[in-house]
């Protein structure tokens, strides 16, 4: 999101239920999905990204697409519903040829999370959807998260982050284990990446084994920002 930290995001990962219709896909969503968002007064800004992974055969590369939706809004509830519809009514016209695998409004919590790195051009986003396992512990286990994990994602491989809290845990699918949505950005290129990933995750489960014992992941992706066709 290139800086910004919105008082909520619509996030959509999904795949092209035809391959050999991928260009077209892309074509109908840069031409006419993503405008139909973005003449929307709550809608601030749509981005697109790609896997990371999206020539390789395995599950990496899916979902292949990621969108995020920029929202600002007075009620969170009413936003979602608002967002819903819109949704609903932009993709008359091609329903049925994107399969979504999320479509959901979060909202934010926690601070804003920059590194002196922050604002060189992004070039990978990590997708996180996460959850604390222990009810009784989760105040305690969002503050190890504001407090101590994020910034220390941010001294690593990433340089800008945002959290956010599902609006709906209901809506379009159950996110009652993971109701809570990681974005982080990159200027690194995806070797280097991959390296600084790998170390920090080590060092992570070394120095923060009780609170990553109680981190539930339901969805992890690296993205690549994609260009409008």
């Amino acid at each position: 999101m290139e800086g910004r930290y919105p008082s909520a995001v619509m996030i959509t990962l999904s795949d092209c239920v035809d391959s050999a219709r991928e260009a077209e896909f892309n074509g109908w969503y840069d031409d006419v999905f993503v405008p139909r968002l973005e003449i929307a007064p709550l809608v601030k800004n749509v981005r697109r990204y790609v896997s990371a992974y999206k020539d390789e055969p395995t599950f990496r590369g899916r979902p292949r697409y990621l969108t995020i939706a920029e929202v600002e809004h007075d009620d969170a509830a009413e936003a979602g519903r608002t967002m819903r519809e819109l949704y609903t009514e932009a993709r008359a016209e091609h329903d049925g040829w994107e399969l979504s695998r999320l479509d959901t409004l979060y909202e934010r919590i926690g601070p804003e999370f920059r590194s002196d790195r922050s604002g060189r051009p992004i070039e990978y986003v990590y997708c996180g959807l996460v959850g604390c396992t222990d009810a009784a512990r989760e105040d305690e286990w969002n503050r190890w998260y504001n407090d101590k994990h994020s910034p220390d994602a941010l001294a690593a491989p990433f340089d800008t982050g945002y959290r956010y809290a599902v609006v709906n845990p209901l809506d379009p699918v159950p996110h009652q284990a993971t109701p809570y949505l990681s974005l982080y950005e990159t200027g690194l290129e995806l070797g280097a990446l991959q390296q600084t990933l790998a170390a920090f995750r080590q060092e992570m489960i070394a120095s923060d084994p009780l609170w990553v014992n109680l981190l539930a992941v339901s969805y992890s992706g690296l993205f690549k920002p994609l260009e409008r066709s």
